[in-house]
């Protein structure tokens, strides 16, 4: 008796791949009644996350005027993932570290990586600032979500 197991021969990978189609065809060669059937087997790949974020450019060096007003949009960090669609893709920015440690001198928008100007600068008082920013994917599964960082 024959099965009809199917299985791979490679790993799949949603990235070069997210949907097969298999036809399948049984045959019944018996001598007095002959016959087959044909099914069609659609296999969709359910995308892993296997890829974490990068950043397009690191390090990054801002130059930001002393006399910028505050709101002023300074710089807009962009990252992307390689996983397919969906939420193993789909990026959160957070300012992981800060120097000198204000709260309200730069504030980074989650959704779209937008860096703000959040109180006014002083060259004499703080002449450099250092950031390292996040990037995370939005993986259902909060243990396996990436990420990526940059300076």
């Amino acid at each position: 008796r024959v099965t009809g197991d199917v299985y791979l021969v490679r790993e799949l990978d949603y990235e070069e791949g997210d949907r097969y189609t298999l036809h399948v065809e049984v045959s019944d060669f018996t001598l007095a009644y002959p016959s087959s059937h044909r099914v069609q087997l659609d296999i969709n790949v359910q995308d892993s996350n296997d890829h974490a974020p990068q950043f397009t450019e690191d390090p990054v060096t801002i130059v930001i005027p002393e006399n910028t007003q505050p709101g002023a949009s300074i710089y807009t960090f962009q990252a992307a993932d390689k996983d397919g669609s969906g939420p193993n893709s789909e990026l959160r920015y957070s300012i992981q570290h800060r120097w000198p440690d204000s709260l309200h001198l730069l504030t980074l928008d989650p959704s779209t990586g937008v860096l703000t100007l959040g109180q006014k600068l002083d060259h004499e008082t703080t002449p450099s600032l250092y950031l390292v920013v996040r990037a995370t994917d939005q993986a259902e599964d909060v243990s396996a979500r990436r990420w990526g960082s940059v300076t």
